[in-house]
Parts: structure tokens; sequence; C-alpha cells
């Protein structure tokens, strides 16, 4: 536990590192280990900063988005290496996310890499191709601008968002994947507490008719 480690060796020379190494503030170390304590047990030299290199050399992450990136998703240094690795290649093959935008998704959601994407990313794709109509070509930079949808819950999410958008908007299978497409933060919204009154406040008081 976290009580047995030992101040000098362990706690303060991560910590210093953390701040001093990475420019993580005070105040977000304190998150990170609040959510991810097993962090301070970790080998600094032999686990630590071998990974941060691996995020930076192999991942992509860019060394100055590096801290916060982790003060974010602080499971990032103790995921298996394996699994991460495992989690790339699947975002390449399955979502066609590579290079320059495969860095800017992980960037925007690091949690994309903490996540069982066969259990999400290929319903959401399916779901976005077959059923919303979202042309396959498109998929890659949709992703990559709006990453959160792969962590985000298809059923409890993203479809209730579809289903208002052809119901309540009546707006055409067409229309819903135009607007998904060129707009795909709109799935990751609330319903309840930023489109549908949104949609009332334009139509009740400012009289704007929508389709």
């Amino acid at each position: 536990t976290v009580l047995g480690l030992s101040v000098s060796r362990k706690i303060s020379p991560t910590c210093a590192y953390l701040v001093q190494g990475l420019g993580v503030s005070s105040n977000r170390v304190a998150g990170m280990l609040c959510r991810s304590p097993q962090i301070l047990g970790l080998s600094l030299n032999n686990t630590i900063i071998p990974r941060v290199d691996f995020l930076h050399r192999e991942v992509g992450i860019p060394l100055d988005k590096l801290g916060g990136i982790l003060s974010t998703a602080p499971a990032l240094l103790t995921y298996s290496e394996a699994k991460t690795r495992a989690n790339l290649a699947y975002l390449s093959a399955t979502a066609n996310l590579t290079g320059a935008g495969l860095t800017k998704a992980i960037t925007k959601c690091p949690s994309i890499l903490l996540t069982s994407l066969p259990l999400h990313l290929d319903p959401l794709i399916e779901f976005l191709r077959d059923e919303v109509g979202v042309r396959p070509e498109r998929l890659a930079s949709l992703l990559t601008a709006q990453p959160n949808l792969i962590t985000a819950s298809l059923p409890n999410k993203i479809k209730p968002t579809i289903l208002w958008l052809s119901g309540t908007l009546n707006l055409s299978p067409q229309q819903v994947a135009k607007v998904v497409s060129a707009q795909p933060a709109i799935l990751c919204f609330s319903l309840e507490e930023n489109l549908i009154p949104k949609v009332s406040y334009l139509q009740q008081r400012l009289g704007v008719s929508l389709p």
C-alpha cells in the first residue's frame, strides 16, 4: 500500500518527476494519485520514465502535452504496454487512424487507449456507417475530430441523439448523415441539458424554424 512506501526513495522522487519533469501542477498530481495511487509503487527509472518515453516516441504524444494527458488519464502509466500497442494497431486497422490523425485523436481523448476497442469501436463504426449513413471514407476524419465518440455509450448517448435528430427535428436520413459528418461533437452533447433546451430557445424565443 501507499502507506508502506518510503517517502524519500519512492513518493518524493515520483512526485518531483511528475511536477518538474512533466510539468504537472501539484494539484493535478494529487488528483492523479487519488485515481491511480498505484503509480507511487512503480519504479521511476524502470517503469514510469520508460512508459513516458514510449508514449512520446511510439504513440507520438508531444512532450509538452504529456503532462496534461497523464493528469487526465493517469492509468496510462500503469496500463499494459502490450495492450496499448494492441489498441494502437486496432485503431489503425479498424478506424484507419494513423500518423498525425491517430496522435491527434489520442491527445484529445487519451482514454481511448484504455478502452476495450472491440466492444466499443466495432459497434460504433457499424452504426455510423450502416444506420447513420456516414461514408466509410469520412469515418477516420470524424473520429479524429471527435474521438470521445469511441468511449461514449452507443445505446444511451449516441443512438438517442440520432433518433432525436430524425424524429423531433424531422431531419431526413441524408440530413442526419450530413450533420453528423460535419459536426460529430453533437453526438456527445447532452440531449436534456444542451440540445433540447437550445433548440427550444431558438424556436420559442427567436422564432427560428428548424426542419
